[in-house]
């Protein structure tokens, strides 16, 4: 139960001579522990003949930052009435951070090509995603949504199309789906990817997710000797000031037995904090790993900032200790995060940062990173200053080609120091 969370909302609708719902307007004032933001919203109906909204679209301003969400969906009714087939088009519009001025370090060749858009005023982003909901399967008895596919493209990878085929969908007494199974098959260019990721025995608390099960392998059927993923949410804490996931403890599973794998990771992140604007800033991630099982490591997220939406600093310290007392190890490592730069699809492009490794040393690190169609990394340039040395270290990584699965396969790569 939330206990400290209010909302407060201001509400106007507009109606047709046939009293119909034509558009409404919400100013949304949400308060409650750290959260103290404002959302304007407008939704607009079309209606059909038989007086079903055709279309509806609803736009959405943050005030905190200053990104305005745009969503229109245009639906098809069966004659039953429901909906069986719907388009969506999702726009999401904002500006850069107003602090990404900061020159290259001298000598640093300028990558930043590409997710630049024509028409697209400089200092602004926009991302467009295009859903198409089709096949969409009503249990008889409870007329509840059983199965649909889905295709989704977007101008982030626009040479990626990605298509779910949802079934077995099982929904609870309330109309929470606690299980289903997804084909997916991602296909772009020089590439096709198809896996299948089931989602078994989702428990809810206050009706939100607590604990689940998701098995992910590769095609249509799970292959006896192949690679079966196992994600378990073990379970999860929300916070009753505001309602947001403030804790989770994770356990990652890869099972094959040709050749024989049994790897175990368990994540539990503590301490999840957020900024007004509802956005996650620090937090405490413990890792055990059955490869080195006498090792814990944490990694505590500290020191962060947003600008217009956008991560503009943040710190990691990662501790490594041994448990073991008979072979004691202890490290720690830090990387500030200092300096982002975003194209305007909002991808991060250059991150500036400074770092100290586990052994003591400090040095300055400049990388940057370009798309490809496909939304994956196709081209590097690392820059590296090593302090109380002379040692300046620069690597440019290009031709990267993946496998289907996104592994990179190939590169090339030079190296000057």
């Amino acid at each position: 139960v939330v206990v400290d969370a209010p909302t407060t909302t201001i509400y106007a609708a507009d109606f047709n001579v046939k009293g119909q719902l034509m558009e409404t307007n919400e100013d949304i004032h949400r308060h409650g522990g750290v959260l103290d933001y404002e959302l304007d919203r407008n939704v607009i109906n079309d209606y059909n003949s038989l007086g079903q909204i055709r279309v509806r679209q609803e736009e959405t301003f943050h005030d905190g930052t200053n990104v305005t969400t745009t969503n229109t969906q245009t639906n098809t009714y069966d004659e039953e009435g429901r909906i069986i087939d719907s388009i969506d088009l999702n726009v999401t519009h904002g500006f850069l951070p107003t602090n990404m001025e900061d020159p290259l370090p001298e000598g640093i060749e300028n990558l930043l090509q590409g997710g630049q858009q024509e028409g697209l005023p400089e200092g602004e982003y926009q991302r467009e995603q295009l859903t198409h909901r089709y096949d969409i399967d009503y249990d008889p008895e409870s007329g509840r949504e059983r199965g649909y596919t889905e295709k989704v493209t977007s101008n982030e990878n626009p040479d990626l199309t990605r298509i779910t085929t949802r079934s077995n969908i099982d929904t609870d007494e309330v109309g929470q789906q606690g299980s289903w199974t997804d084909l997916i098959e991602e296909t772009g260019k020089d590439m096709f990817n198809q896996f299948t990721t089931e989602r078994l025995e989702t428990t809810f608390e206050l009706g939100r997710v607590d604990t689940f099960t998701e098995h992910t392998y590769q095609g249509t059927q799970q292959d006896p000797n192949g690679l079966l993923r196992i994600t378990e949410r073990l379970g999860t804490t929300y916070s009753l000031e505001h309602g947001l996931e403030v804790g989770y403890e994770q356990r990652l599973t890869e099972e094959g037995k040709v050749p024989p794998l049994n790897h175990i990771r368990t994540v539990t992140r503590e301490e999840m904090d957020y900024n007004k604007d509802g956005q996650e800033t620090t937090y405490t991630e413990t890792t055990w790993d059955n490869n080195t099982p006498d090792i814990w490591e944490t990694l505590n997220r500290s020191d962060v900032s947003y600008n217009n939406g956008f991560l503009s600093r943040y710190t990691e310290t990662t501790h490594r200790e041994s448990r073991n007392a008979a072979n004691p190890v202890e490290t720690t490592s830090i990387i500030e995060h200092d300096g982002f730069i975003f194209d305007q699809l909002g991808r991060i492009v250059q991150d500036t940062t400074w770092e100290k490794d586990i052994y003591g040393a400090t040095f300055d690190h400049v990388h940057q990173q370009q798309f490809d169609g496909n939304g994956r990394i196709q081209e590097t340039l690392d820059h590296q200053t090593r302090h109380k040395t002379d040692v300046v270290t620069r690597n440019h990584r290009f031709g990267i080609t993946y496998t289907d699965q996104g592994d990179q396969k190939s590169y090339t790569e030079t190296q000057h120091s």
